[in-house]
């Protein structure tokens, strides 16, 4: 039975632009603002107009109104970063990483805070104290290899700095973006980005009033992937599904205290143990003797010049705004009931969930071989009987077959919908925009498991030729949706 023929009901492709959108005014209300963060223009909007609106100092807690619904969260204490992770006081005090909507489909904005009040310092302005933002330019058509690992895509970088008791000067997005002009070092960037990212080039970019900015491009790091040391030893946490899978079990990798590290069950929990362990009294003298005598502290990268010699601040007056920014953080990834704006899958009705599958896959008659992969996670609604629909797709999808070439990569997924049977068949629907040889092309995937037969078809909406199709070999392919 062709996948075709499924009882699935198919989604008309809506068409897609894959160029970033510039909101073309400011906003007028911080509430406005709010509702349009896609983008560091606008995100940086939004710190303008919200931080204008509440008046008085501002810290970095009061940043994380400005994040949109629906990302999904890591929580790692890795020491490879220039926001790195720490344990002072017996504390856990993590990297906080979103992986949100951005500017279109298949593009992602990527902020991440820092709990650590030490070390990490840039600009005279410490990790805790910073924001690092990443927005996706583009995916590659192909992967790129690197001393470190694979690279998928490549971003635009910034950098915005909100120290303590600050008042906040409006800012542009030239004066937190990574550009090719005031680099200290060839290809770092302004804002020094590519120190840990491999560089990918340049690209000029305008911001809200029309000036071209020549923004340094930075190739992705996963938080999951290998880079000088592994990287995914130290994710002690997230809620994307996918994530979760990827997560250590038990952990092994040592903290700064040269401690085992703990779990932490982001979906139940949120940031909760963390923020508890910043108030208790006890721990908060912990830390403070730390600090004092330079315990405990992240140790800086090898060969890479992060840091200096710059006293580290009194963490007697750092701990007020520690406890509000987890709190912060911690009420976006569980807020309160009834609330719209929150992490993926908080609002009503909804759920953090992931569709994985592929493998191998051969055509009957023909014997011709495909391959696939589908790895995708984010804000879904799924009803009473099982159907399901993706309100935001964060993930990726690429398919080859080796009798016509077709190679169909990168892909922008826009829709995402199916139904979770029971017993674990499910069967998909999935439409976007991708590069079929170089070609642009609108495509849709369809895709079933029943017991364990699994079927696919990949089709060119456009000219409605099928790229691909299959069952798939047992033992080599594989199907499943995760709530």
């Amino acid at each position: 039975m062709r996948v075709a023929e499924l009882g699935v009901g198919l989604w008309l492709l809506r068409a897609v632009a894959v160029l970033p959108f510039y909101p073309i005014s400011a906003a007028d209300t911080c509430l406005d603002a709010k509702t349009h963060v896609n983008s560091i223009e606008s995100f940086v909007e939004c710190l303008n107009t919200c931080f204008a609106e509440g008046g008085g100092p501002v810290d970095v807690s009061r940043a994380v109104q400005c994040l949109p619904p629906k990302c999904t969260v890591v929580v790692t204490m890795s020491p490879q970063s220039a926001q790195r992770a720490c344990t002072l006081g017996g504390c856990q005090l993590p990297r906080i990483i979103l992986d949100c909507p951005g500017p279109a489909d298949g593009l992602r904005l990527r902020p991440s805070f820092l709990m650590c009040p030490v070390n990490s310092k840039s600009e005279d302005v410490f990790g805790k104290d910073r924001i690092e933002v990443g927005e996706d330019n583009s995916k590659l058509r192909r992967q790129v290899r690197t001393t470190f690992g694979n690279r998928n895509f490549d971003m635009k970088m910034a950098d915005i700095p909100i120290p303590p008791a600050d008042h906040w000067t409006s800012k542009m997005l030239g004066d937190v973006l990574s550009q090719t002009e005031g680099n200290k070092v060839p290809n770092n960037g302004s804002k020094r980005c590519n120190t840990c990212h491999d560089d990918n080039g340049a690209k000029i970019t305008p911001d809200m009033q029309g000036a071209m900015l020549n923004a340094r491009l930075s190739l992705d790091i996963d938080a999951f992937s290998d880079f000088s040391e592994p990287l995914a030893q130290y994710v002690i946490g997230a809620d994307g599904p996918s994530d979760r899978i990827r997560v250590s079990s038990p952990l092994t990798a040592k903290g700064s205290d040269a401690k085992v590290l703990e779990p932490l069950d982001v979906v139940n929990v949120g940031l909760q143990p963390i923020c508890d362990c910043i108030k208790n009294p006890n721990n908060q003298a912990a830390i403070i003797a730390d600090n004092n005598a330079s315990r405990n502290f992240p140790r800086s990268q090898s060969g890479r010049g992060l840091g200096d010699a710059t006293p580290n601040p009194d963490i007697r007056k750092e701990l007020d705004v520690m406890a509000r920014l987890c709190d912060a953080l911690h009420a976006y990834i569980k807020p309160p009931q009834g609330e719209q704006r929150g992490a993926c899958g908080t609002a009503p009705g909804r759920s953090c969930s992931g569709v994985a599958g592929g493998g191998k896959f051969v055509q009957p008659g023909s014997g011709a071989v495909s391959v696939w992969t589908l790895n995708a996670q984010g804000d879904v609604a799924v009803d009473s009987g099982g159907a399901f629909s993706f309100s935001d797709i964060s993930g990726d999808l690429t398919v080859y077959n080796y009798l016509t070439r077709n190679q169909v990569r990168p892909v922008y997924l826009s829709s995402l919908t199916g139904q979770a049977l029971p017993g674990g068949d499910v069967s998909i629907v999935a439409t976007g925009t991708a590069l079929v040889n170089g070609v642009p092309a609108a495509i849709r995937l369809n895709a079933l498991k029943i017991g364990s037969n699994i079927s696919f078809e990949i089709v060119d909406t456009g000219s409605g030729a099928v790229l691909a199709t299959g069952l798939g070999e047992h033992g080599l392919s594989s199907l499943q949706f995760t709530r």
